[in-house]
């Protein structure tokens, strides 16, 4: 009788050691490499540059610089928004600094949010300095406020020279009257169109009077201010 072969296991039915076999054979390398992974990624995070962030906040008059009258502030905020971003803003702001930053980087620095509920305007500027951040926000909010207050007076100015020509006009017109009645001795048509033009002028006098008074009080069309301040923390990128 022969023998019967024997069977010897190969290379390709071999068992392979499982996943955590494998892990326990080679844990130490693994914990190495895991720790170095983590110190890298900790070195290339605390390596950038940290970036700071502060805000400053508008809020903005209910009343019409014109006319003092209550108006909608929250739709008032949305309008207003979108000329703090303006150039001449951002212009301005960058004098105020010293010319830097220029106009173009405040505009990538700085975001602008309106918040309709409060009336109010939220200006946060960033930079890798916690006290020039605050000093960028702080510079946009003020050359807001001066440009404001320029275009108001503007306004005024413009809306006085309107009536002031209306009265000149009132003025001749009275005198004139005056001259006929004078010259007439008794013209009731003349003389109550000279009550008439008297009357209109001193209504357009308390106009004058008026917009005047209510653009020193309104004049920027800001009620209130909080200037930013420097962050204790910075707001990114933080070590992991």
């Amino acid at each position: 009788m022969s023998a019967v072969a024997q069977w010897e296991p190969d290379e390709w039915t071999e068992s392979t050691p499982t996943l955590f076999a494998s892990m326990a054979r080679y844990r130490y390398m693994i914990g190495i490499t895991v720790v170095l992974g983590a110190l890298a990624a900790y070195l290339f995070s605390s390596s950038r540059p940290q970036v700071w962030e502060a805000t400053s906040t508008l809020f903005l008059s209910n009343a019409n610089v014109f006319t003092g009258e209550t108006i909608d502030v929250g739709l008032k905020v949305q309008q207003e928004a979108s000329r703090v971003e303006s150039y001449s803003v951002y212009d301005r702001a960058s004098e105020i600094l010293g010319g830097t930053p220029s106009r173009q980087a405040l505009v990538k620095q700085v975001t602008v949010e309106a918040d309709p509920a409060v009336g109010a305007l939220e200006l946060t500027a960033s930079s890798n300095d916690r006290v020039k951040a605050a000093a960028i926000a702080n510079a946009v909010t003020h050359a807001y406020e001066e440009l404001s207050r320029s275009a108001i007076q503007a306004q005024v100015e413009g809306a006085d020279d309107v009536l002031a020509e209306q009265a000149n006009e009132l003025n001749e017109e009275a005198n004139s009257l005056a001259a006929q009645i004078q010259s007439d001795g008794t013209n009731v048509a003349a003389e109550r169109r000279l009550e008439t033009v008297q009357t209109q002028l001193q209504d357009l006098q308390t106009r004058m009077s008026d917009m005047t008074a209510d653009a020193a009080i309104y004049g920027t069309g800001i009620a209130d201010i909080e200037e930013a301040v420097p962050a204790i923390e910075p707001s990114g990128p933080k070590p992991i």
